[in-house]
């Protein structure tokens, strides 16, 4: 089982925008309220400074955001679980699909060193085989390749696996590689979850292991 991270597995919004403003700040611009910029949070610090940028009129040149970039980064590295948590429903279902024997793994756009910090942060690292960002690979998510290299690296089967995530990104991903996918609706997506073409769509993390149990017998 393929995971993304952020508005899947963890609610890392408050500590990106935190950081974001902050960042913002520094460089004497303005705060962004946070549903301005959630749908943004998976595609990375760069896609969130530059809508940031264009919500008040600003310019956003390779040198500014290179800046702000930077600065953002080292802020939310150090304080990336203030805030932070599990979504609720998703530990209990990942210790079970864990004690059912299923291979667990993360596939991010976050890099794979801050991913991993924050999961051990939040105590959830010991649960996945592997853990890959955009930066494990030559190709990231929506690529094919992102899912099928973190599925290799784990140790896992292309013929059991199903992608589990929230965004347009993770379904095309899974699309093209072949395998199913899963979407939570309580995710980051900018569209309407059920218009992204997953082959389920859930409101809670809680009844993941019945639904994947359900979704692999009727490939079979």
């Amino acid at each position: 089982m393929i995971f993304d991270l952020d508005g899947t597995l963890v609610d890392s919004a408050p500590d990106i925008f935190r950081a974001t403003n902050r960042a913002l700040h520094r460089f004497g611009l303005q705060s962004i309220e946070a549903d301005r910029l959630r749908p943004k949070v998976g595609y990375g610090a760069r896609a969130i400074l530059t809508r940031a940028l264009e919500e008040q009129g600003g310019a956003a040149e390779k040198a500014r955001l290179d800046e702000l970039e930077a600065t953002l980064l080292d802020d939310y590295v150090a304080n990336i679980a203030v805030e932070s948590l599990p979504f609720p429903g998703v530990m209990d279902a990942l210790e079970e699909l864990a004690r059912r024997g299923a291979v667990l793994s993360v596939c991010t756009n976050k890099t794979t060193v801050m991913a991993e910090t924050l999961l051990n942060a939040l105590d959830m690292a010991r649960l996945f085989k592997a853990i890959c960002g955009r930066d494990a690979f030559a190709f990231s998510k929506p690529h094919p390749g992102h899912i099928t290299s973190t599925i290799a690296r784990s140790g896992g089967d292309e013929r059991r696996a199903v992608m589990i995530g929230d965004s347009e990104a993770d379904v095309d991903a899974a699309r093209a590689a072949g395998i199913p996918a899963v979407v939570m609706s309580y995710g980051y997506s900018a569209r309407d979850p059920r218009e992204l073409g997953a082959d389920l769509v859930l409101d809670t993390m809680a009844v993941l292991p019945v639904a994947l149990t359900s979704l692999l017998s009727a490939a079979d």
